[in-house]
Formats: structure tokens, sequence, C-alpha cells
């Protein structure tokens, strides 16, 4: 065993921290150191905020931020930088890995940021009531300012696992094989370096409730994590992979050396098991590689041998030696600038602390819905592109389609990303144009008409356009009619609504139904009458006939008088309807003298003329029968004329 390593004896530069970016290292282009905050993935704790890990971070003065597991896959690899940890918790002993399913599916956006410490337990501390190795463990994952550590729990998902079971959870950091114990009963917590894992946490502690262990890890990067705590049985039965391992209980004496034997279930990267040797001034078994005791861990600086540097497990062939080691699944090692790199923005490097290439992953495409209002037009554009990214930032773009404009309605629209290497993702989102614009309306004609009572009244109606819908003058309603029968004001509305349920303005008309004909008036014919007595005829005349438009029968005035006086009289009837609108119209009422009666012509024989019977005529007698004959005569020839 060398005492003594190039780092060991101080001879690292004391400049680690401006050791300058290689060339070669691709970075990702946005800042991302480490800040005071801790990210709990909501479904794999008990209680969210008030769960055990949560309480744990804030002991340790950081904030808590539990998310849900859409939240979680949702999140860049730029975003989980900004943790000093992220936590994983037991779920209360759920007998599977749903409670980390999230972030079994989004490893490769989280796993290679991971560049600070990491405890990884396969135990249910916070249901087990295991709360000091609960708080050691976050306590040690957050202790590396400027980086991002993480703590693992992976509670009772293992628990009936068979031996060589792998844990694709932890493949950013390595192979991980584990098996199931259900309930390993017995622990032995090696006192660690740093100690802050150990610190205050007792065998006894670890039993909990009673079940110490549920997994025990039965393959792990060894050269890479250091073993911190092992599970075993009380009963002395054994559990999968079990080994003895070095124990020196008294650290200062390194004559006092036991063993213990178990299978480690709680390992660490960033602390040595001090009371197993490892780190130790006075204690080397052979099983170490290398000790650079307080050195180890130290990645190697340009121009270093990897031979000069030591894990935290004191072992050669690390990730962090800048020797690639592709026997143990290295991808790449840059030595001092793996993981972040060490400037003022805080990128990450192009190989990560697991010595893992970053992933050449897929653009991630975000959709969302989107409604817009169709303005001035029938279609409008729309960007369903919710925030995509590309892992790498290597994103060379994205595009829709339907490319639009969007017509009013909804449209199925497709993102698809690609980044530079020509790797796609796609993902889909509903457009919805809604046409807020309501039709036009316009009056054909002016906006009052009158028209004569009975007479038909002929709308020129509306015209109503669209933008989206174009002529909507079919479907035109008008509220009101006109009744040309009666006089009066009639209003007419008219309105329309596109089929999207916009509403015009409505439109009004006024149309006056006037009665401006007078009536049809219809005379009796004339009179022709004698004086029946006197000087005056008595007449009883017939009423003039008059019909009107609007009306129908309508008033009619005429003379009140029944006698007449000899001669023609003009007779004038007057109707008025009801708009007082007048017709008039004459005839005539003769009335003439009667004619003298006729008395019969008596044939006296002389006698009379000249007396007889008796009698004698008298002095005039002939002239009197003389005038007799003469009106007889005149009498007949004026009924002859008639």
């Amino acid at each position: 065993m060398v005492g003594c390593m190039a780092t060991a004896c101080g001879e690292v530069p004391s400049t680690l921290e401006s050791e300058p970016l290689p060339a070669s290292v691709e970075t990702v282009g946005q800042e991302a150191n480490s800040t005071r905050k801790v990210l709990i993935l909501g479904s794999s704790v008990n209680g969210g905020l008030q769960s055990r890990e949560a309480q744990a971070a804030r002991d340790q003065g950081f904030d808590v931020h539990v998310v849900t597991p859409a939240q979680w896959k949702a999140m860049r690899s730029t975003e989980f930088m900004t943790y000093r940890a992220l936590v994983i918790g037991d779920a209360a002993c759920a007998g599977n890995d749903n409670a980390f399913t999230a972030a079994l599916e989004s490893r490769n956006n989280w796993g290679h940021i991971v560049d600070g410490s990491v405890v990884i337990i396969g135990a249910d501390p916070a249901s087990n009531h295991t709360p000091d190795l609960v708080e050691n463990a976050i306590a040690v994952a957050v202790e590396r300012p400027r980086e991002t550590g993480m703590y693992i729990a992976l509670g009772c998902a293992y628990r009936n696992a068979q031996p060589g079971t792998a844990v694709p959870l932890l493949e950013p950091f390595g192979t991980f094989q584990v098996a199931g114990v259900n309930c390993a009963d017995a622990a032995h917590l090696f006192t660690m370096s740093p100690e802050t894992l150990s610190q205050n946490l007792t065998n006894q502690e670890l039993k909990g409730n009673g079940c110490a262990a549920r997994s025990v890890f039965t393959h792990y990067p060894e050269n890479n994590f250091s073993f911190a705590a092992l599970g075993m049985r009380s009963n002395g039965n054994s559990v999968p992979g079990q080994r003895p391992y070095p124990m020196f209980p008294d650290l200062g004496d390194p004559t006092v050396v036991s063993s213990v034997t178990g299978t480690p279930y709680v390992l660490v990267r960033g602390a040595m098991a001090l009371s197993a040797g490892c780190g130790s001034q006075v204690h080397h078994v052979p099983e170490e590689q290398c000790d650079g005791e307080m050195n180890n861990g130290q990645p190697a600086v340009r121009g270093q041998p990897a031979s000069s540097t030591c894990s935290w497990s004191c072992r050669n062939n690390w990730c962090g030696d800048g020797v690639v080691d592709a026997q143990f699944g290295e991808q790449c090692d840059n030595g001092f600038n793996n993981g972040r790199s060490r400037d003022a923005a805080g990128n990450i490097g192009a190989c990560s602390r697991s010595c893992k290439l970053l992933p050449n992953l897929p653009p991630v495409a975000q959709c969302r819905p989107v409604t817009v209002e169709a303005r001035n037009t029938c279609s409008m554009g729309a960007d369903i592109n919710n925030n995509s990214y590309d892992p790498e930032n290597m994103l060379a773009g994205c595009t829709q389609s339907v490319a639009g404009p969007y017509s009013v309605g909804q449209t199925t629209v497709t993102l698809t990303c690609t980044d530079t290497s020509g790797q796609s993702s796609s993902c889909s989102a509903t457009v919805t144009v809604l046409d807020r614009t309501p039709p036009v309306l316009t009056l054909n004609g002016p906006g009052s008409a009158s028209v004569e009572c009975g007479a038909a009244f002929h709308d020129p109606l509306a015209t109503a356009r669209d933008q989206c819908e174009g002529d909507l003058s079919g479907s035109i309603v008008v509220t009101g009619a006109a009744d040309t029968r009666v006089p009066a004001s009639y209003p007419l509305t008219y309105s329309v609504r596109d089929s999207a349920g916009n509403s015009a303005s409505s439109v009004n008309r006024e149309v006056k139904v006037v009665d401006t004909t007078p009536p049809t008036i219809q005379c009796p014919k004339p009179i022709v009458t004698e004086l029946s007595e006197g000087n005056l005829a008595t007449v009883t005349l017939a009423l003039a006939t008059a019909s009107d438009t609007c009306d129908g029968a309508v008033k009619v005035m005429g003379p009140q008088d029944t006698l007449f006086p000899q001669g023609e009289t003009k007779v004038t009837f007057t109707a008025t309807d009801a708009a007082g609108n007048k017709a008039s119209c004459d005839t005539t009422v003769t009335v003439m003298a009667p004619a003298p009666t006729e008395k019969p012509v008596e044939m006296w024989d002389g006698a009379m003329l000249g007396g007889g019977f008796g009698c004698s005529a008298t002095s005039g007698g002939a002239p009197l029968a003389m005038l007799g004959l003469v009106l007889s005569a005149l009498l007949g020839a004026r009924r002859r004329q008639r």
C-alpha cells in the first residue's frame, strides 16, 4: 500500500476550483448552479411538505419544493440542476415502483446532472421510523455547494425481488442489482468520513420498527460508491450476497480488527467507510486498492496521472481519475471537469459525474391547447408550442401541421420538434378559433315608408353580410307586420345571427299606412212629383249609398227636409270616412202643379137649356153650357200630352 500518494501529500494545486474547462467539452448553455432549495417527488413521500423527507431538508435550512409526477417529468435538465438535492422517498413502503415511476421515466433528464453526493437506501426509513437516517442522508445529499446531490430510498419496491434484479432507476449512476430480503431486522452502520451520514446514529436505531432493510445490493459500482450500512438477520440466517467486511471498532488502534457479515443496503457516493479502513491513516486492509485518505474522491486535474488518485471507496479505475475505464462501464472521464463546469456559469459538461456521456435524447415537444379570436378575417394563426426543448440544448426547431392560419372552429394541430442530430418528437393540441364578429345588417331603401290604405306593401327588406359566412340575407328575421287595412304606424325590426351565435345590431323601418282616398258615393235617382196640397209636396228621399277601401260602410249625410216646393230642387249627399275624407253627389226633386179635374159633359136637352121639367131657361144659360164644353176639350188635350 502506498502510504502517501500525490494527492495525499499536498501536491494537488490549490487552485482546483479555477481549473479551466477543456476546449473539447460541450456544455448546456444555461446557468445552472444549484441554489438553496430541495426538490421532492411528491408521489414518493407520505405527507408532501409535511413528510419526514421535507422536514429533514428544512432542518438543513433549505426551501422545499414538492412536485407532482407530471411536473417532475416535464422538468428540463437545467431545471433539475438548480436544486441542491433531488429526493425520492420510500412511499410508505409501497410494494412496487409506482411511487417513483415519474423519476424512472425521466432518468435521462435528471441522471446526468446529479454531480453531488448521492445516498441510496434499500429500505423505508421514513415509514420505518428511522428519522435520523433520513436526516443524515439528506444532509449528505445537500452538503456540496453549487452541485446537485440525491437521496433515494427504494422503500419496499424490491422487498420480494430475486437476487440479481436490476434497478433501472439507478442506471444514471451505473449498474445496480438487488435482492429482496422482505425484512432484515438487523444492520451495521460503518463510521463514515465525512461523518455526516453516521453521526449520532446507532445500529439499533437503524432497526426502527423492526425492519432495517427491505432489499440489499448484490451488485453496484464499487469503484464509485462506498458501502455505508449492511443488512443482516439477527437470527443468523443469511441474506443474499452477504460476505464479511473488515471492521475497526477502535479507529485509533490498528491492532483491533474484526469483521461483520452482511450485504450493503445503504450506499453513498461522497463518503468513505472509515471504520472499514478506507480513508484511515492507520487502518489498511487487503481489499483497498488505494487510499488517499482525506483526498480520496478528489478527481484528477489536467495532466495528473490516474494512478495518483483514489476513489471514495479506496478503488482505482474510478469515475474521476481522468481515464476512461470502459470495462467498468465508463463512456468518458474528464476528471475534474466531469459534471458541471467550475466556472461561474455552472453549465453541465459533456461527461457526467458518473462518467456517462450526455444521452443523445430526442427533443421534448410540449403542446398546449390554444384559443384565439378571429379579427378582421375568418381565420387566425396560433402557436401550440408550450416551451418545447431539447435536453442537450440542441433543438433545431419546431413546426406545426396543419401550419395555419386556422378556420373558425376546432383544428387538431401536431407539433414536431427536431434536434440537430435529426431526432424528433411530437405532440398534438387543439386550436380553437372563435368567431366573435357579428354580421352587419343594412336596410334596403329608406328607414320609413308610406302606403295607401288597402294597397299592398312590398317590403324591401335588408341585407346581411358576415365576415365568415358571407351573405346571410336569407336568414334575416323580420319582427312585426304592416296591416294595410288599418291606418297606423307599424314598426318592423330586422335581425340576424350567424352560426357562431353572434347577433347583428338590429335595424328598423317604420311603415305608415295612410288613408287619403275619399269614399265612393252613389246618389238615388231624381224624383218628379206633383204638389199634393198647397204649395209643397211631401217627398221621402232614399239615402245615397257609399263605400270606402279602408272603412267599408261610411256615414252618409243628406237633407232632413221631406217637403219640397213646386219646381226642381237639387239635393246633395255627403259621405265621410274615418280619416275625414269626404265625397258628395247630387240628385233632384221636381214638384209640378197638379192637372185640373175634368167634369163630364152633360148633354142637356132643350128643356134643360131652355127650361124643361117644368123649368124654364133662365137668362145666361146658354153661355154656361158653352164654357163647360170648352173646358172639357182643354182637359182632354192636356191628358193626351202626358
